[in-house]
Parts: structure tokens; C-alpha cells; sequence
């Protein structure tokens, strides 16, 4: 069920509703934990194991400050539960530190393996790619200097040049960096990933960012696509720099990783394969979907 957190209202009711939900159930997983104290009591009346559910920094305000009384539910929330699961080893140590004691599992976010993968060419254009909500926008910002020296630019030893495409709700051009709009839907998402040549996760260093997740490298990597992403929070977990993509740290390291990609479809073939293989192995539909399953099953009652 949603949890709407718009009105007082809204709020009595969703309650009672999740009040309900528990009588019957073993276990209930809550997803980014954001109800008031006085509803995570009434669940465990019920006698049935709570599981907490973190995929972001949640403690943190958009304004990277601690976000009060937001960030003090989280806390609680995580000190009363039966597990939590996080989505990397960040938001682990994070759990670890809040409370020691709680059982605490790293579930990656899940992702479909697409079956067929476009061969990385080099007789046409190479295309950048990132996907990610309006949002997020400020992270391209990062390396706007580096798409400037690069966007538009011919690839050397091929025959087509570099270009951005941004696969958004809205249209996006990092300081007037040309880019290429893809409207996001679920149905044609796979098909736009697809599209890319080279998947791009720039991050801010900043508390907020070290609690994502790094999706956007694992949905590069499902669709065989070699990543260049900040070594920030999770990206230095999920991208092998030298192995399956390369981790930038300035400007500088981003036009050479950039640039080196681009002129060798051969190491972006071998990095992409590296990627699926690590999605396989940790971030597959099937591999997070039994490790909540197994930990639902031992800690319900």
C-alpha cells in the first residue's frame, strides 16, 4: 500500500489501513520508512516481524543537512526493527552505526538482464548516455566541462562523432552541452538503454550521493554498456575501474575516460560483458528477488 504523508488525514487513514494489513500478517516490510512513531508501534502490537527497507540516504534533506524529524523516524524505525535491507555497502556501515545489533542485508537494486546486446561499433557516432529524473539534472552540471570539450567532436580512427542523449521526463542540455532528448517510459526503457554506447553516472562527493545506490550503473551494465560514474558511495562498489568501466574524479579523468572508450569499441565490448557479468552475479532480478525472499522467510514467526 502507498503512504501518502500529505495531510493529517491522510495520514489517520493510511495508518489504520497499515493497522489492519498487520493483523494478518507475518511479516511487513516497510519502504523508505517515513510513518510517525506512534504507527511503527502499532504495527509491532501486532506481533508480526517489521523489516526496513533503505535505498537512499534518507536522513538526508535535499540541501545535504540532516532532515529532522524525517531522518529521527529512519533512526527509530531502523533501532525497533526485526531486519533491514540497504542497497550497498554505504547505507550498511550507515545501519551498522545506528544499531549493531540489528540483522542488516545489502539486496542490490534489481534489474532485468536484457537477452540481446547491440556489438559495440566504431564506424558510426558513439553515444553518451544517462538516464535519471529532473532531479538529478545537477550532476551532469559536474561535467559540463567535460561534454563541452567532447559533444560534437569527431571520433578518432572511426567515422562518426560523440554525442549525448538524455533520457529524462523532460529535456536537459548541461550548459548548453547539445543533447538529445528520450522521453523515459517503462515500456521502451530497455530500448533506450540500449541506445547508449557509453553509460554515465556523474555524482556530487556529498552524504547525499554516497546513499544512492547506483542504479543507473547497474541498468548501463544489464544492457552490456560500459560505465564511467564519480568514485562516489556506491559506484566504487558496483564499477571495476579498469575492468568494466572506468571511475573519474576530475574533469581531466573524465575526458580521458571518455575519450579512451570512444575511440575503442573493443575495450567497451569487453568492459559491458564484465558489467552483465557482475549484474548476474549481484543485481539480477533473481539473485535480489531470493535474497529478500530468504530473509522474509527466517524472521517470520
Amino acid at each position: 500500500m502507498p503512504w501518502r504523508a500529505t495531510s493529517r488525514t491522510h495520514v489517520a487513514v493510511d495508518a489504520a489501513q497499515l493497522a489492519r494489513l498487520a493483523r494478518w500478517a507475518d511479516v511487513v516490510l516497510l519502504q523508505r520508512p517515513n510513518q510517525p512513531e506512534f504507527v511503527l508501534r502499532a504495527v509491532q502490537r501486532m506481533r508480526c516481524s517489521v523489516v526496513i527497507d533503505i535505498d537512499d540516504a534518507l536522513w538526508v534533506s535535499s540541501q545535504g543537512t540532516w532532515s529532522g524529524s524525517y531522518g529521527d523516524r529512519v533512526v527509530r524505525a531502523v533501532r525497533s526493527a526485526s531486519a533491514v535491507t540497504v542497497g550497498s555497502d554505504h547505507l550498511h556501515r550507515w545501519v551498522r552505526d545506528v544499531e549493531p545489533s540489528v540483522r542488516c542485508e545489502v539486496i542490490r537494486p534489481a534489474t532485468p538482464l536484457e537477452s540481446a546486446v547491440r556489438p559495440a561499433m566504431n564506424d558510426r557516432d558513439v553515444v553518451l548516455g544517462w538516464i535519471g529524473t529532473p532531479g538529478n539534472f545537477r550532476d551532469l552540471e559536474l561535467i559540463a566541462p567535460a561534454l563541452q570539450a567532447l559533444v560534437g567532436q569527431p571520433v578518432a580512427g572511426g567515422a562518426g562523432r560523440i554525442r549525448l542523449r538524455v533520457v529524462s521526463s523532460e529535456p536537459y542540455s548541461p550548459n548548453g552541452v547539445d543533447s538529445e532528448f528520450v522521453p523515459w517510459h517503462e515500456a521502451t526503457q530497455a530500448d533506450a538503454l540500449a541506445g547508449f554506447d557509453i553509460g554515465l553516472m556523474p555524482l556530487h562527493d556529498d552524504e547525499r550521493s554516497r546513499g544512492r545506490c547506483g542504479f543507473k550503473a547497474i541498468q548501463y551494465f544489464s544492457a552490456g554498456r560500459p560505465v564511467v560514474a564519480s568514485p562516489v558511495g556506491a559506484a566504487e562498489e558496483i564499477v571495476d575501474d579498469g575492468v568494466s568501466g572506468r571511475l573519474a574524479g576530475s574533469v581531466e579523468r573524465w575526458v580521458d575516460a571518455i575519450t579512451e572508450l570512444a575511440e575503442r569499441p573493443d575495450l567497451r565490448a569487453r568492459f559491458g560483458q564484465e558489467g552483465r557479468r557482475w549484474v548476474k552475479e549481484h543485481a539480477s532480478e533473481e539473485v535480489s528477488f531470493g535474497r529478500l525472499l530468504d530473509l522474509l522467510e527466517a524472521i517470520a514467526p
